[in-house]
């Protein structure tokens, strides 16, 4: 039976497109910027609520999550007014506004699902295109250019296929040739932390999910991933070198470099403790202070690569405590839910909750060495967590799970 191309399919084609190209939208290169895609993702699944409900629906059941981006919203609109420079920080505003209407929604967990396995199969693609190009093109090679977002993105789609593993109903040998290749990817880049992240968190749903079948695939993989490195260096020496720069990190300015931004934050901070210098100010004072970036090997400072040191520079110590608390409430809840829903024995539930939780995980911990609460694509993998379990708390209400829902409210409340 055809399928026919009405308005519904068309709007959810765009969504989903949208959606995708928000989270692997690069800074350069072939995928373009990731801010406007980020819009129009919104646009079309606020859209989507009056198209077709089943698919996607206003979230009335977890307001919690919507509080929660509305006070973050609040502290950006606040700084907004009170800014350094009020013409950086109004592209943000504007982009924490259109976060709120998208907390206002959530997603049938069918359609995650789908979703989810649309974004496995680009990440490895990504990363099998990053492979095939890097002996031609070097570290800048595959579809972004640019290595250092190849690596961002390959450590985040990551956990499509980690917590496909950790499920009953997988093709264990299939994902672990996906595995190994975006880890390979990773490696070739050389980005250090990017490469841990993904290990840390492999462990922590290893050790969530309590299961000793699980605990053999993990110490399984383990083994396969030393083995096919040692492999991977005897047919391509090149690759050696990269994880040389991966383990040894003598010879490296870069720690030296961010540290001097840590500290150049915390004399701002200390000028404004409590409101801070305005958001997304930090790179405007620093390119007018007259500091020499060439001493740092930076050519601009955009960003001083921690976000909480940031945060508290920018937003001062009210507004980091409200954006840190919206991070942990979020992984706070994402972990009952989880211990909740293992009483229902559903694999594809917790698979959605696993892949919540390696979002908002990569997100806190990335912000230590990373900008991604400033980059669009990087923030909505926080959002995007925080909506895959709202959507999985809706359809625990819509399905009347009796006890659950009632010891879920009595907590939320």
């Amino acid at each position: 039976m055809k399928s026919r191309l009405t308005l519904n399919n068309l709007i959810a084609g765009l969504q989903t497109f949208f959606i995708c190209m928000t989270l692997y939208a690069g800074e350069k290169g072939i995928m373009g910027y990731a801010g406007e895609k980020l819009i129009l993702a919104i646009v079309f699944s606020l859209i989507g609520v009056f198209l077709n409900k089943k698919r996607v629906e206003i979230n009335r059941r977890f307001k919690a999550l919507i509080v929660m981006t509305c006070l973050m919203a609040v502290v950006i609109t606040y700084s907004y007014f009170h800014s350094y420079c009020p013409e950086v920080t109004f592209p943000y505003w504007l982009r924490f506004i259109f976060v709120v209407l998208f907390s206002c929604i959530c997603f049938d967990v069918d359609y995650v699902l789908k979703l989810c396995e649309y974004l496995q199969k680009i990440g490895v693609f990504i990363a099998v295109i990053y492979i095939v190009t890097w002996p031609v093109m070097g570290r800048d090679a595959g579809i972004y250019m640019d290595y250092q977002y190849t690596a961002q993105v390959v450590s985040f789609s990551t956990a499509f296929t980690v917590t496909k593993l950790f499920s009953k109903d997988c093709n264990v040998f299939r994902e672990l040739v996906n595995l190994m290749i975006l880890i390979l990817t990773i490696l070739i880049t050389g980005k250090r932390m990017l490469f841990v992240i993904p290990l840390i968190l492999v462990i922590i749903i290893a050790i969530m999910s309590k299961d000793n079948q699980k605990y053999k695939k993990f110490f399984i993989l383990l083994v396969i991933a030393i083995i096919g490195i040692g492999t991977i260096s005897l047919i391509m020496p090149s690759a050696l070198n990269a994880i040389d720069r991966l383990l040894d990190s003598s010879g490296d300015t870069s720690l030296n470099s961010r540290v001097y931004f840590w500290e150049y934050a915390m004399m701002l901070w200390s000028r404004n403790k409590i409101f801070g210098i305005g958001f997304a100010c930090f790179p405007r004072h620093i390119a007018t202070a007259g500091v020499d970036l060439a001493k740092y090997h930076y050519i601009n400072a955009w960003a001083a690569h921690n976000i909480y040191y940031q945060m508290l520079a920018e937003i001062g110590i009210v507004g980091t405590v409200v954006f840190c608390s919206v991070f942990v409430l979020g992984i706070v809840y994402t972990i009952y839910i989880y211990k909740k829903i293992k009483s229902l024995n559903n694999t594809q539930y917790s698979r959605v909750v696993l892949v919540s939780l390696y979002c908002q995980l990569w997100f806190i911990i990335y912000g230590f060495t990373g900008n991604p609460l400033y980059l669009a694509g990087q923030f909505f993998i926080e959002i995007f967590g925080l909506i895959l379990i709202s959507s999985i708390r809706n359809k625990l209400v819509k399905t009347n799970v009796g006890y659950m829902i009632r010891d879920i409210n009595k907590n939320e409340n």
